[in-house]
C-alpha cells in the first residue's frame, strides 16, 4: 500500500553538535515533533565536519 507521502520528505531533524572521534560511536535519540505516523521510512543522514561530509542511508520503523 502506498502512502500519500511516499517519496517525499516528511521531516528534517536538526542535530546538536556532538563530537564523534575517529573509530568512535554515538547513538542519538531523534524525536520528531509532531511524531511521525506509524510505518517504515527511508532515512538519509548527512553529517558535515572538519574533515568532510559523511552520508548514510537506512530505514526507520515507527511502531
Amino acid at each position: 500500500m502506498r502512502t500519500p507521502w511516499a517519496g517525499r520528505e516528511v521531516a528534517r531533524l536538526p542535530l546538536e553538535e556532538v563530537p564523534v572521534f575517529p573509530g568512535g560511536y554515538r547513538e542519538l535519540a531523534l524525536r520528531p515533533d509532531p511524531p511521525l505516523p506509524r510505518g517504515r521510512y527511508r532515512v538519509a543522514l548527512i553529517l558535515g565536519g572538519t574533515y568532510g561530509r559523511y552520508a548514510a542511508e537506512g530505514t526507520w520503523d515507527v511502531p
